[in-house]
């Protein structure tokens, strides 16, 4: 999984391909990775009380069906919902190389990013809890391809400019996911509408492929340039858990920033009618 995480070390690169910047690469000339897992946490939930009340269980089963409605609304997306398959996005926000990361300085740049495949997530679990605004879940993706142009550049060990341009795409196999996320009554344009304060989720992904075409990267010049003939460039496993952390939250920031522009059409009235309306 190191590969993915530091693309501009270790990135599987062909060096006289031209830059296809639209669309997924061919799925045959992916490098698999093996399996993948995150745990994040964003803000603090409240105590998952054991049993659900009646009210409970009413608007989990509403909850649940309407994950399944919205399937329909996807690909293009309704109110302040927008189409989550394929999910695209012109600019991510750049990442940045903090300083508690050894010995790696820089950002990495993203855009036209597309994601597709959510649309055919399975439910496991929907768990609403009203007394608490806590919300439980589980469910599958069985894959997800993304694609994503980067301009990446770092200063490894404050002597070696590593700079990588090009298309970076992944194939994400078998994703299980098990979260909670914690909402709290928030007033927007004198209504009042639900945002996430909490979410703790944990991730395992079967398997990661990926394929990057673009700059070559060429470690022998970037060594040469910087005079540090036979530099190892290995890298120690501080600096890689430290900047999984950083990526694996930076990823769940997306998705609960995300989540909150959603949120903030609905009011807190029309999400209980909805949620309590007895079939």
């Amino acid at each position: 999984m190191k590969i993915v995480i530091l693309i501009g070390f270790i990135a599987y690169v062909n060096a006289n391909l031209p830059l296809e910047l639209n669309g997924l690469m061919p799925k045959y000339s992916y490098v698999h990775l093996g399996p993948y897992d995150a745990e994040v946490k964003i803000g603090n939930l409240s105590k998952r009380y054991p049993t659900l009340d009646g009210k409970d269980l009413i608007a989990s089963r509403n909850a649940r069906q309407f994950l399944e409605d919205s399937r329909l609304l996807f690909k293009y997306g309704f109110y302040t919902l927008p189409p989550l398959d394929p999910y695209t996005r012109d600019y991510m926000p750049t990442f940045v190389f903090n300083d508690d990361i050894q010995k790696l300085k820089g950002y990495i740049q993203l855009k036209d990013y597309n994601a597709t495949g959510l649309v055919k997530f399975v439910q496991n679990l929907v768990e609403v809890r009203l007394k608490t605004g806590r919300l439980d879940y589980a469910l599958n993706i069985p894959e997800l391809l993304v694609g994503v142009n980067l301009n990446c550049y770092v200063i490894w060990d404050d002597r070696i400019p590593i700079h990588i341009e090009g298309r970076l795409s992944l194939a994400l196999e078998g994703i299980a996911v098990l979260g909670a996320v914690q909402t709290k009554p928030t007033e927007l344009n004198n209504e009042l509408v639900l945002q996430l304060v909490g979410q703790h989720t944990r991730i395992h992904i079967s398997d990661v492929a990926i394929e990057f075409r673009g700059t070559r990267f060429d470690i022998m010049r970037s060594l040469g340039d910087s005079g540090t003939s036979g530099t190892n460039l290995g890298v120690p496993d501080d600096t890689y858990t430290k900047l999984k952390d950083h990526i694996d939250n930076y990823v769940a920031k997306l998705v609960f920033d995300q989540a909150n522009e959603i949120l903030n059409g609905p009011t807190v009235k029309q999400i209980l009618a909805y949620l309590l309306h007895k079939y």
